[in-house]
């Protein structure tokens, strides 16, 4: 949580400064619902994931967390229930809610309900239910050896199968099951440490990836969206590489001086808690304002006003015409 309000606090300065009144206005209705856990909700109301205009919301890649966070919500509940009434169907049961999510994301891609399968937790639970089956999979079913190098490299064949993604024209099949399978065979085999290809991801530099792919992920899509609204064209080569050095070096001042001081025991629960909810608070009441305000219109030129109310968004109009002066 603190980790994502740095990254609120810094996307509205530049939303600020940068977005017309009418992005401005949808920009403090996404950061309502990202603080309010729902933001997948919202974009599932709200937006065609891969259309051209979703590269003008700034925080359209924070719907993953709204998943997570629901998914954190619920499954704690879930596993303290069959913890205090059902201990030995625990691993059944998460086993069953997981095929179970993974059958209604089949069945909503087949009907065309590709949105919702696409935003929603129930359709989407199954990629995090199968992390939680290795998590609770019995020691005595837990892969060694031989089993665990070769669960580890199809694990990794797995993944690259995704990542060249020939599911993608199969219609009732989500594209990112050979990803999750994959990373369960390597997390599974990672357990018995003997693998080859966990012990490739285990060298320090892809350890390191891993350390910061949070906070890098929370910055990635942002610098992406700003730097094109900003020039209005998409980025070229140089632009990216800018870009990414940007997006990496943010991530790994988030990850050192935010994520790291925030989960050791230097800092109390308590304080994190109180600490993330001052600064949701102030966030949300900015978000209001944003939106009370009709996305700061005062700030523009009137002729770029015009074109505002007009076409809403500066995909249409050069960015040299937003700002008077």
């Amino acid at each position: 949580m603190p980790a994502l309000l740095l990254l609120l606090f810094f996307t509205t300065i530049a939303a600020i400064v940068l977005l017309l009144p009418a992005d401005l206005i949808g920009y403090g209705k996404r950061m309502l619902a990202t603080l309010g856990f729902v933001a997948n909700i919202y974009f599932w109301r709200d937006t065609d994931y891969f259309s051209r205009a979703a590269e003008a919301k700034p925080l359209l890649h924070v719907w993953s967390l709204g998943v997570e966070e629901q998914f954190y919500i619920v499954f704690p509940l879930l596993i303290a229930a069959f913890a205090r009434f059902w201990p030995r169907a625990t691993f059944p049961a998460i086993a069953l809610l997981t095929v179970l999510s993974l059958a209604a994301n089949c069945l909503a891609l087949r009907i065309g309900g590709a949105s919702p399968a696409f935003f929603l937790l129930p359709t989407r639970a199954w990629e995090l239910g199968t992390g939680a089956m290795v998590a609770l999979l019995p020691p005595s079913l837990a892969p060694r050896g031989t089993t665990a190098g070769l669960l580890g490299s199809i694990g990794a064949v797995a993944i690259l199968i995704g990542i060249i993604n020939p599911l993608q024209t199969y219609g009732s099949i989500p594209v990112a099951l050979p990803v999750v399978i994959g990373a369960m065979f390597l997390i599974a085999a990672g357990q018995a440490q003997q693998s080859p290809v966990n012990r490739l991801i285990a060298t320090p530099p892809l350890v390191f990836v891993g350390l910061i792919s949070y906070s890098l992920y929370l910055w990635h899509w942002p610098f992406i969206v700003f730097s094109q609204y900003y020039l209005v064209r998409d980025l070229n080569i140089g632009e990216i590489m800018i870009a990414g050095a940007g997006m990496a070096i943010c991530a790994i001042v988030s990850w050192r001086y935010v994520e790291r001081p925030f989960r050791s025991r230097a800092i109390s629960a308590r304080s994190v808690c109180l600490a993330a909810a001052a600064g949701a608070s102030v966030l949300a009441a900015i978000a209001s304002a944003l939106i009370w305000s009709n996305g700061l219109p005062g700030r523009i030129s009137g002729e770029a006003a015009a074109i505002n109310a007009a076409v809403g968004t500066n995909y249409i109009v050069a960015r040299s015409q937003i700002f008077s002066g």
